[in-house]
Formats: C-alpha cells, sequence, structure tokens
C-alpha cells in the first residue's frame, strides 16, 4: 500500500488550534484584505487605544488594512477603552486561550491563513506599541513588492506608561 493512498488531498498546518472563535468576525469585504495587521491582547487596556489608532491610520493604496485583535484571556476593560475604535468595521475581534504570546501569535496567523484569502502582507504590531508613522505599511509592502520578497522586517515605538520610550524596537 502506497503512503499518497492514504495522505490527505490538501495540506494543513495548524500552528496554534486554542478555541478561537469571533466575537466581531469579518465582513466578506474585509475578508478580501491584502494588508492584515494583527494583535495579541493580553490585559494592556491601558495601550490598546493608541495603538489600534496606529493601526487604523495606515495610509495604504488601495484601501486601508483589517486589524486582527486576539484577546488571550484578557481580563481588564479594553473593550471599553478603546470602544470607539473597535467598531470601526476594519476590526476584527477574536478569542482564545493560547497562554504565551508566540502562541497567541501563531493563532493569529491560522485566523489569517483560514479566513482571509486575499492576504498578501501580514504585520504584527503588539498591543501596547504604535507604528513608527502612518506610511510604514504602504512603504515596506511597496519594497516587498518590488523586490519579490517573501517578508519584510520592520520596526516601531515602545511606550511604558503612556510616554514613548526613546529606544525603539528595531
Amino acid at each position: 500500500m502506497n503512503f499518497q493512498d492514504h495522505a490527505p488531498r490538501k495540506m494543513a498546518v495548524t500552528l496554534s488550534e486554542r478555541g478561537l472563535h469571533f466575537s466581531q468576525p469579518p465582513t466578506p469585504q474585509i475578508r478580501q484584505a491584502e494588508i492584515i495587521v494583527v494583535m495579541a491582547l493580553r490585559n494592556q487596556a491601558v495601550y490598546l487605544s493608541s495603538s489600534l489608532a496606529s493601526a487604523l491610520g495606515q495610509s495604504i493604496e488601495p484601501g486601508r488594512p483589517a486589524v486582527i485583535i486576539l484577546a488571550d484571556q484578557s481580563s481588564d476593560n479594553w473593550r471599553e477603552t478603546a470602544h470607539n475604535l473597535l467598531v470601526d468595521p476594519r476590526v476584527v475581534i477574536a478569542h482564545g486561550v493560547c497562554g504565551t504570546a508566540a502562541h497567541a501569535r501563531n493563532a493569529l496567523l491560522d485566523l489569517v491563513d483560514s479566513h482571509f484569502p486575499a492576504a498578501k502582507w501580514v504585520a504584527r504590531l503588539d498591543a501596547d506599541d504604535v507604528f513608527a508613522s502612518p506610511d510604514v505599511l504602504q512603504t515596506m509592502t511597496a519594497e516587498g513588492e518590488r523586490t519579490d520578497a517573501s517578508f519584510v522586517l520592520g520596526s516601531n515605538h515602545l511606550q511604558l506608561n503612556n510616554k514613548h520610550l526613546r529606544n525603539s524596537n528595531i
């Protein structure tokens, strides 16, 4: 008997399966976004509004990025503190039990693979960080497209107690 006779017809890899579900699922229009900003969230309510505004404020042609927030057992009042931004139709909210930041980031990649068929670029932004400028994603993805890159690495500014730190994440 040949191994291929029993192999799955389609290869599927799940990096992290942790009871993932949506409380604010992607709309059909948002499912077609080419650029997705993913954000793992665990008890970072005080920073979420700045981080989310940074992601939603990105200037990208055409359109704007979709943003997926994965609340990993977050028990603070993040919904109340960022309510005005969470109602944006580009924001998708998922929940899961991931346990670590690395597992949550892998779960976010699984969500993109499963629910965003047009995604070309995935940008990770921690829920307590902000992008350096409104054109970061446009600049990085354009350079990635120009050079036919598989990935592009970038930097971001850091905050502590609602104040920007001098050093950035390089």
